[in-house]
């Protein structure tokens, strides 16, 4: 299968160009864009450490899908593909309106897998949270119960969710009414066997996410239904505040945090939490699992006790102080924005994917950027990363003159497709992006051809 990397279109292996932009298309899956006959791979959703997610179209049912594919890195041990298929299976026979429905799993031609289910339209909770900050006490508390229902549920059958946090969970609208649904169950532990023992694993991944793992599964303890109750209560915390109640700078500190600290009252940030909601949030986050709610329903039903006390049209209120440096903070924020866009403004920008050699997969990573210096036979060029909302690729995934790029520059006349590979890279001056050394490889006649030009007129101005 093909990419494309501007559209994110997904084409069969013997295309070469992409029917709307033009632009020659990145190797990604092996084979076929129909998995198994059955699912008809459209575009790229999104792509993250362990596999891409694409829309989907169901061919046997006629409806809309997703499908998620892993790596074949995760099924190294034989044992891990049993478990996938196990988990599958369990998955399948799951169902719960609050909950996104598994229709099945198989195995890809690289030794990765793949997971199909049902499309959900609507945006993340993670990114109503970053665009609306605080959700009205109401809102948030909804959102929190059928999360919790779908818990209830899943606990029911013996399954765990392992991953609960706002990037899981989708909010789509169904008969007019705003509905939760919670995605990604137990899909962690196939990442977890791919590191080893589960501890060790468990450990790798708490590193990397660690604002909403439980206190004992930060000591290195497995996760139980009760872990699941303390990262909903994290998730509802950040609904009403704005902000998990445990940041820092470093992961280990986080972890530390869940440990040892007592989180802050959410009222203490915003009086207009009733209090039966604030007891609901801080039992679910006590540091032992015995001082929770016992069961996800019994968390559902403590919300539903204190949903009628809730207000969904008022503005949420914060306290004197901490109000006006919210304010300093969304200032400054908008200061660096502006002091980016103007130190960017004239750039070229680009495009980038990274075809990963260090796996059978080839999966392409994308990425933008602008380049900062270019010559006839390399550029310097600067990228996002993680904290600017884009998947930190190239600290995750180049090695030095190993992985191929391949890279959309968009000159005044046009764009020019290069080939390359990364020679080095490092942190750009401002601490967030990183600055990446290409080499170019190749280039079309045409493309090369306007390329030489547009650095003949960068001379002629110099």
């Amino acid at each position: 299968m093909k990419e494309c990397s501007t559209c994110a279109g997904c084409f069969d292996d013997q295309a070469q160009f992409c029917p709307t932009d033009g632009n020659r298309l990145v190797d990604t899956l092996p084979g076929s864009r129909i998995l198994d006959g059955r699912w008809q791979i459209e575009r790229v959703i999104g792509v993250g450490r362990h596999g891409s997610i694409y829309e989907a179209t169901d061919l046997a049912e006629s409806r809309p899908a997703f499908v998620k594919t892993l790596l074949p890195t995760l099924f190294r041990d034989p044992s891990a593909l049993q478990m996938f298929n196990y988990d599958v299976e369990r998955l399948r026979e799951f169902s719960h309106s609050n909950a996104g429905t598994v229709y099945a799993g198989g195995q890809l031609a690289n030794g990765g897998a793949y997971l199909a289910g049902e499309f959900i339209a609507g945006p993340l909770l993670r990114t109503v949270i970053e665009e609306d900050g605080m959700l009205t006490v109401a809102r948030a508390v909804r959102i929190a119960i059928g999360l919790a229902d779908a818990l209830a549920a899943a606990h029911a059958k013996g399954l765990l969710h392992r991953d609960v946090k706002p990037g899981n969970v989708l909010l789509a609208t169904i008969g007019g009414v705003e509905t939760p649904k919670l995605v990604d169950f137990e899909s962690t532990r196939w990442a977890q066997m791919a590191g080893g023992s589960s501890v060790t694993a468990t450990g790798s991944l708490v590193v990397r996410l660690p604002h909403y793992t439980s206190p004992e599964v930060c000591r290195g303890d497995l996760p139980t239904a009760s872990s699941d109750i303390y990262a909903l209560g994290i998730v509802l915390y950040e609904m009403l505040t704005g902000h998990p109640p445990f940041n820092a700078p470093m992961p280990t500190a986080v972890i530390v945090m869940h440990v040892t600290d007592a989180p802050e009252p959410p009222t203490a940030v915003r009086p207009d939490v009733p209090k039966a909601v604030e007891r609901a949030v801080l039992q679910a986050l006590e540091k032992k699992p015995g001082d929770r709610f016992a069961s996800a329903e019994a968390m559902a039903t403590a919300l539903r006790s204190a949903l009628g006390g809730c207000r969904d049209d008022a503005r949420p209120s914060v306290k004197d102080g901490i109000g006006a440096a919210a304010q300093v903070a969304a200032s400054e924020a908008e200061s660096l924005s502006h002091e980016r866009a103007r130190d960017t403004d004239g750039l070229l920008k680009l495009t980038m994917s990274i075809v990963d050699a260090s796996d059978d997969s080839k999966a392409s990573r994308r990425i933008d950027g602008v380049v900062r210096d270019m010559s006839e036979n390399g550029m310097r060029i600067e990228t996002g990363t993680v904290e600017t909302g884009q998947l930190n690729v190239i600290r995750d995934h180049t090695t030095a003159f190993k992985n191929r790029l391949e890279i959309d520059v968009k000159l005044p006349d046009g764009p020019v497709h290069i080939s390359g590979f990364a020679a080095w890279y490092k942190p750009a001056p401002d601490g967030i992006n990183w600055n990446v050394g290409v080499y170019i490889r190749e280039m079309s006649s045409a493309d090369r051809a306007r390329y030489q030009v547009y650095l003949a007129g960068l001379a002629a101005r110099a």
